[in-house]
């Protein structure tokens, strides 16, 4: 919407900037805003780019200095280093036309809620492997302990989730409500300091 305002803009019927590029990650296209979704208004004709990766939005608007690029910058806090170093970048190569949203969340705090709601049956989390080699396991202890839910951290090999599965039976069948590693090969207990 920055560039909305830009004199000699054409405006789309909704009022946004034809101008306007706005990248995200591909798992946002599909989620709903108020009153549409991006990959809605990408059928309708915006320029709604997928990206792989910030570095894609900061190459967009070096390529097209002329129209305001807009990443949204969503995500936990495995895309956030990744996100400021692309900001850090724009700015040392003097590249104004690049604009990030930033709608980042952290991941303890998101299962607080979860668990805090009253709205929700959590019986356990299986907590991310990428996500977890930045907090460290240590993030997972007060809520375990807090809510009484095992929390074990998992990589994304089907051995890894398996075996994450049955730490989490096994916490079950004991009583037990623990925050536990099966991801040790890459996840320590303090994190990426």
């Amino acid at each position: 919407r920055r560039a909305a305002g830009r004199e000699g803009e054409r405006r789309r019927p909704g009022g946004e900037a034809e101008g306007l590029i706005v990248a995200t990650f591909g798992d946002m296209l599909k989620v709903p805003g108020s009153r549409t979704s991006l990959e809605r208004e990408r059928a309708a004709g915006a320029d709604v780019r997928v990206a792989t990766s910030p570095l894609d939005a900061l190459a967009w608007a070096q390529a097209e200095p002329s129209r305001q690029v807009a990443f949204l910058g969503i995500g936990f806090e495995t895309t956030s280093p990744l996100v400021a170093a692309t900001v850090k970048r724009a700015r040392e190569l003097g590249v104004g036309n690049l604009t990030v949203y930033p709608a980042f969340k952290l991941l303890p705090p998101a299962m607080e809620a979860l668990l805090g709601s009253g709205e929700t049956a959590i019986d356990a989390f299986l907590c991310p492997g990428h996500v977890s080699v930045m907090l460290g396991l240590a993030a997972y202890r007060p809520l375990a302990a807090k809510y009484g839910r095992p929390c074990v951290v998992a990589g994304f090999e089907p051995l890894d989730i398996l075996l994450g599965l049955d730490r989490i039976l096994a916490q079950r069948e004991r009583g037990a409500a623990e925050a536990e590693n099966e991801y040790g090969r890459a996840v320590t207990e303090e994190g990426n300091t």
